[in-house]
C-alpha cells in the first residue's frame, strides 16, 4: 500500500465522481456554466485515467457496470462477465 492508498477513501472517490457529473459539494462555490456535466461513464473514464495513466488515485476503486456505482475492490469482490466488470455485493458479479 502506498501513501495515496491510505489517504483516499471510497467517499472521496464518490464525491469526485458526482462532482464530474455536476453535483457540486455545498462548500464549493461554482457557477453553473463552470460545472462539469459528464455522464457516469465519462466520469469514470476520468477516474480511470487518473488511476492508470497518472497514478494519482488508487487502482482499487472500480465502476460497476450493472448498477453504475463506484466500489472498493478491497471491501468487496468483483467479477468480469462478458467483458464488463460487476461488483459482487451489488450485482452478484453480473448475474443479477
Amino acid at each position: 500500500m502506498n501513501d495515496k492508498d491510505s489517504t483516499i477513501e471510497l467517499e472521496n472517490i464518490n464525491e469526485f465522481y458526482k462532482f464530474l457529473q455536476g453535483e457540486i459539494p455545498k462548500s464549493i462555490k461554482m457557477t453553473k456554466k463552470s460545472r462539469p456535466n459528464l455522464t457516469k461513464e465519462q466520469a469514470f473514464s476520468v477516474i480511470w485515467f487518473l488511476q492508470e495513466h497518472m497514478q494519482v488515485l488508487p487502482e482499487r476503486f472500480e465502476y460497476c457496470n450493472g448498477c453504475q456505482r463506484m466500489f472498493d475492490t478491497h471491501d468487496e469482490g468483483y467479477s468480469v462477465y462478458r467483458g464488463r466488470l460487476y461488483g459482487d455485493e451489488c450485482c452478484n458479479g453480473g448475474r443479477k
